[in-house]
């Protein structure tokens, strides 16, 4: 069984501003241990430099992914980047729902240009579980990449409010 859920976040900001924080590596792992750390107790990076193809990072998620054994460690793989069209997978490869029977478990960030100052960040997971686990695959939702969507947005928001002020 294959499936995918996706949500959508609108952001009153430049397409671009959004993409260069999913983009940094060092920044976005910053924002979202300092903003998720109800979420998050660690990440590190394992492997290559954060923001390229083939890093993998290790995360010790304290709660949100909806599994059974929370704390959980997960390590997550950058398979693509694609700068011209805004859009970043990342692979579960250890852990996480991998350890629940699924296949495959990606989450997908596309950031999409509407206009000058407003983008929409577009979260999807994409998963495969044999058809023997289907019960499992209901665990499957968009919370967990909504609030790092929402985490995002609030950093651009916030630091395009400061560049203004001054």
């Amino acid at each position: 069984m294959r499936g995918h859920v996706s949500s959508e976040l609108p952001v009153d900001a430049p397409a671009a501003d959004v993409w260069a924080v999913y983009t940094s590596c060092t920044e976005f792992r910053n924002i979202l241990l300092g903003m998720m750390h109800n979420y998050f107790k660690e990440i590190e990076i394992i492997e290559g430099g954060g923001g390229e193809v083939g890093s993998v990072y290790r995360l010790v998620i304290t709660s949100g992914l909806g599994l059974a054994s929370e704390p959980s460690t997960v390590k997550n793989k950058v398979t693509k980047i694609d700068h011209d069209n805004r859009r970043m997978v990342l692979q579960q490869i250890e852990g996480g729902f991998l350890d629940l029977g699924f296949n495959l478990y990606e989450d997908i960030f596309k950031v999409i240009e509407i206009s000058d100052n407003l983008s929409i960040i577009r979260s999807t997971v994409v998963f495969e579980i044999d058809d023997k686990f289907e019960a499992t695959a209901a665990l499957v939702n968009c919370m967990f990449t909504q609030q790092i969507a929402r985490v995002v947005a609030k950093y651009v928001l916030e630091q395009n409010a400061e560049e203004y002020d001054t």
